[in-house]
């Protein structure tokens, strides 16, 4: 499983990560948002990231129609 978070200017987001079904992850939504003086808050936030794991996300593939001439 993967996690992230970042910290900028003092506040850290966390994302939830999901796993493509290509194998890539990204961050999706919710995304918690906590000022990183507040450890406690910091803490559940982590907790709650890893508690909703990486769900897979289907990936759309892409539909080529036919080329079209000027």
């Amino acid at each position: 499983m993967l996690y992230n978070c970042f910290l900028k200017k003092g506040v850290v987001y966390v994302p939830t990560v999901a796993k493509l079904q290509t194998g890539a992850y990204t961050d999706i939504e919710p995304v918690a948002v906590v000022p990183v003086a507040n450890t406690e808050t910091l803490h559940r936030a982590l907790l709650d990231a890893i508690a909703r794991k990486n769900a897979i996300v289907l990936t759309r593939q892409r539909t080529i129609g036919p080329r079209r001439s000027c």
